[in-house]
């Protein structure tokens, strides 16, 4: 035995150098994908301008006119939903977002979570401000006082909160100081005295909602929704009526000019004189420099990036990413390329797809039919979309000729809830008549009316999904329950098809996904929970959690849930759950408690990655297995493999370098199998193997293991 296993040493160093090399990411590595195209906050300096988005802290270049850097939950951040920032005595950079308090430091691009006072963890940050050594933090909750006794350490903080009426503890929007702290909130604002020990309150001082403030020669301007008015030591004296309540967000003042930032637009009001609109975007924030720039709202998943102003010419600048915060659809193909879809009723009419591929940045694809909600993509690589909407359809781009193919229907029939492409590119789609039909790959269409399936109820264009087994069988996850078509592979005679619907088992027929795991067994997302297939009765798999929205599967026996909590992982082969929240991963937080944040779930097989679609961006898992440089962690199964139950032997946790070589208990040589470089597994098919008791051996460079397996006929 010992002769056989030396000669049949095989070494992949060569071949493990090249896949290291094009193969950048690491393996259990998340990154999350985003639109920082809308503006909560702007700071700068003489080099950069530093911007608060909802898709992460963003970095402008003054001398490229460029952005530079984006970061993001997986760089630290508590969430990517931004709200203020501010620069400390350090010149680090505090951050409020959604999610609490942290601090990046430009120098050496590290981002820090403020954990030291459990309070300020998850509430929503409003405004930040600082006095010498002190930080003032407005949140949704109150106000809060952060003393960092001058030193980067926060061990030492201390952390006071005082105490103000009833009225006027929530809801602080602005922060300001003077002698005195001024709080800006609703229904007023408030003058604190330093000592902390007394406070004048002013409610409704012109208005409600004291939004900003500045200090203008030792005078205070506020901002609310009425207009601008400045304090004359007892009182508020208005200065500027707006025509109607305006919702405003920041001000600020350069040579006799008060600029205000509001949703109707940047305004400038000249001291003493008249009031204009120099901008008519939802605008939130300002900067002035020897320029005024703007950060732009807008629509809440788009948003409008930066403006500068500059001799009364105005200058747009948008950061890379996604089109869209909002994904509805995700699919990637067999390159690598990711395609994202960015359907809601918000934004009836959009065309737009946000694709990247491999190694390259974020680019847009415009579809010739509006409202694409849900793709599937061909082995050809061309992107396939169905759209929600009457008389709509579907739609085909292929990059390699740079054309577009479209097919429409009248009435229910355009509205589009499902598309798959099996194995031969037969595109397989469900509409909201609630009939199934297929397209070959000459594009002939032949239609299933399947006994028991419904016109569709409004989904709201949430798609439903198709999933292909081996028998080539097309599962649909439809309303109605799981719908299986088998056309014995005779597309086009229907007189051998055969039907069913499967609900037994499920509180209610509504069934969002479905897919085939490894060993050809059925899983869908219930409104009961994940649920498989089982003697045409379904069995519910208890989970944490309120909702399952998508189910994927990969070829190592995992079964991938996703849910209103999180990721779920499944072997079923080791029968092992693992979960992955926002908390223990790099996962988007679902910082709303949403039962619909985490909408859609798409896996690349050939790249070993799943991209979670959400309504603030993307996240991308590679879920592979780190290499190993043990062979201690090696595990075989299913054990015993019986062939009437399984379709396959895994090898998994094996070294980077390992190969297997496969004996019977006799010493006979069966084959030699060689693992999967992605995956660091390797799936097998033992066909020929009788029942009986075998040997694998685990070569790598310096060592050799001994496993055992059994096979049963």
């Amino acid at each position: 035995m010992t002769k056989i296993m030396k000669k049949s040493l095989v070494r992949f160093i060569a071949f493990s150098m090249l896949f290291i090399l094009i193969n950048p990411l690491k393996a259990n590595e998340w990154h999350s994908y985003t639109n920082t195209n809308f503006i909560n906050y702007l700071i700068g300096d003489s080099n950069y301008l530093y911007c608060a988005t909802h898709g992460g802290l963003t970095i402008f270049s003054f001398a490229e006119s460029s952005f530079i850097a984006t970061y993001t939950n997986v760089d630290g951040l508590n969430t990517n939903r931004l709200t203020c920032l501010l620069f400390d005595k350090f010149q680090n950079i505090w951050v409020g977002s959604y999610r609490g308090i942290s601090i990046f430091n430009p120098i050496t691009k590290k981002i820090t979570n403020y954990n030291q006072f459990g309070e300020l963890n998850q509430v929503i940050i409003s405004c930040l401000n600082r006095c010498g050594d002190t930080i003032l933090v407005g949140t949704k909750t109150g106000l809060y006082l952060i003393d960092t006794k001058g030193t980067v350490s926060t061990a030492d903080d201390n952390l006071i909160i005082p105490n103000f009426p009833g009225s006027f503890t929530r809801n602080i929007f602005s922060v300001n100081v003077n002698n005195d702290f001024w709080v800006g909130a609703s229904p007023g604002i408030i003058k604190l005295n330093r000592n902390l020990q007394s406070y004048t309150c002013f409610p409704h001082p012109f208005g409600d909602s004291v939004k900003a403030m500045i200090f203008v020669y030792d005078t205070l301007f506020i901002l609310t929704e009425k207009g601008l008015a400045k304090y004359n030591d007892t009182t508020f004296v208005p200065i500027i009526y707006f025509p109607e309540d305006y919702l405003v967000f920041d001000l600020k003042y350069a040579e006799n000019n008060f600029y205000i930032a509001a949703t109707c637009g940047l305004i400038k009001y000249q001291y003493g004189g008249s009031m204009s609109f120099i901008l008519n975007e939802d605008t939130r924030s300002i900067f002035i420099n020897d320029e005024i720039w703007a950060g732009i709202g807008g629509s809440e998943y788009f948003g409008g990036g930066i403006k500068c102003l500059v001799n009364g010419n105005i200058k747009s600048y948008f950061s890379n990413g996604l089109k869209s915060n909002y994904v509805s659809c995700l699919m990637v193909d067999n390159e690598g390329s990711i395609y994202a879809l960015h359907f809601t009723l918000a934004i009836w009419g959009n065309r737009t797809i946000s694709y990247k591929k491999a190694f390259d940045d974020w680019q847009l694809l415009y579809d010739t039919l509006m409202n694409c909600n849900i793709g599937a993509i061909d082995s050809k690589n061309r992107i396939w979309l169905g759209h929600w909407f009457r008389d709509g359809g579907i739609s085909c781009y292929d990059f390699n000729t740079n054309s577009w193919y479209v097919q429409t229907w009248t009435g229910p029939r355009g509205v589009i809830a499902a598309i798959g492409i099996d194995k031969h590119d037969t595109k397989w789609i469900y509409t909201e008549s609630g009939t199934i039909s297929a397209i070959d790959s000459t594009n002939q269409t032949i239609e299933f009316n399947i006994p028991g399936l419904g016109l569709l109820h409004d989904r709201h264009g949430r798609g439903y999904e198709f999933a292909f087994d081996i028998k080539n069988r097309v599962w649909l996850a439809s309303q109605d329950g799981l719908v299986m078509i088998d056309y014995n592979n005779t597309l086009f005679d229907q007189s051998d098809d055969t039907y069913r619907i499967f609900r037994q088992g499920l509180s209610e027929a509504d069934i969002n996904s479905v897919a085939i795991d490894a060993e050809n067994q059925i899983w869908c997302a219930t409104v009961d929970g994940p649920a498989i297939l089982k003697n045409d009765t379904f069995r519910i798999m208890a989970i944490d959690a309120d909702k399952v929205t998508r189910i994927k599967t990969d070829n190592w026996g995992g079964v991938w849930i996703l849910t209103n909590k999180g990721l779920f992982y499944y072997n079923i082969y080791t029968k092992i759950w693992t979960s992955y929240t926002a908390e223990n991963s790099n996962l988007l937080p679902n910082i709303e408690n949403d039962n619909k944040f985490y909408d859609w779930l798409s896996i690349s097989q050939e790249q070993g990655y799943l991209l979670i679609g959400t309504k603030e961006g993307i996240s991308q898992f590679d879920y592979r297995n780190p290499p190993l440089e043990s062979l201690s962690e090696i595990k075989i199964y299913p054990n015993p493999f019986i062939a009437k139950e399984h379709q396959v032997i895994t090898f998994d946790s094996l070294p980077f370098n390992a190969s297997i070589k496969i004996y019977t208990i006799q010493g006979e040589f069966i084959t030699e199998i060689k693992p999967n470089m992605l995956y660091n597994a390797v799936r097998w098919h033992p066909t020929s193997l009788r029942s009986g008791i075998y040997l694998a051996l685990v070569i790598t460079e310096k060592k050799i293991r001994i496993a055992k397996f059994a096979v049963i006929r």
